[in-house]
């Protein structure tokens, strides 16, 4: 039976148990190529993140910030909580820039996810093989013979735990993981 169920106090079936298996085999490290590690933006008590029009990166907490992508300056900082909510929609899932009036989508513990996979088949995804920890994988849905978990990376994420969010730039060219203390910000070599 491909669905049984052995142990009544386990409600998983044994596909789900064989995913679980296979998911506590990966080990952190380093992502495929074509990616790497651009940069990691440090920034406590970041609730939501998303992108601009410019691929510039900007982290919501008790205010917002705007940094570079790829060099990992910060561009602006503001401090005020206030005028970040003001900028945030109803869901959370918007916020308008006050620099510039762009509104971008946005992601992150109140905010749902990014986008989570680009025009190439990359796609990213947070797991919790070791619950509550959550760990995240980078794998090309596009490749030969591609299955779920076998082509897979979990990614190794410096300085963040806790609550992980991922998603792509609007470009696919570069993508970020999300918490709690920043982002960790991946890009093509």
């Amino acid at each position: 039976m491909l669905f049984s169920k052995k142990d009544p106090a386990d409600p998983r079936t044994d596909f789900e148990r064989d995913l679980l298996r296979q998911a506590r085999r990966l080990t952190p490290g380093e992502p495929p190529p074509p990616w790497r590690l651009q940069t990691v933006i440090e920034a406590a008590g970041v609730t939501a993140g998303g992108w601009d029009g410019d691929g510039r990166i900007v982290l919501i907490g008790s205010g917002y910030s705007i940094t570079d992508a790829f060099t990992g300056q910060r561009l602006v900082r503001e401090r005020d909580e206030a005028k970040t909510e003001g900028h945030l929609d109803a869901g959370g899932l918007k916020f308008a820039v006050p620099e510039t009036g762009e509104e971008i989508g946005v992601f992150g513990l109140d905010g749902g996810d990014g986008i989570q996979m680009n025009a190439e088949g990359w796609r990213l995804e947070v797991i919790y093989p070791w619950w509550p920890r959550a760990s995240v994988i980078l794998e090309n849905v596009f490749s030969r013979e591609y299955r779920y978990l076998a082509g897979a990376v979990m990614l190794e994420i410096p300085r963040l735990d806790g609550w992980l969010k991922g998603g792509f730039s609007p470009s696919g060219e570069a993508f970020m993981v999300l918490g709690s203390g920043g982002a960790a910000v991946f890009a093509k070599r």
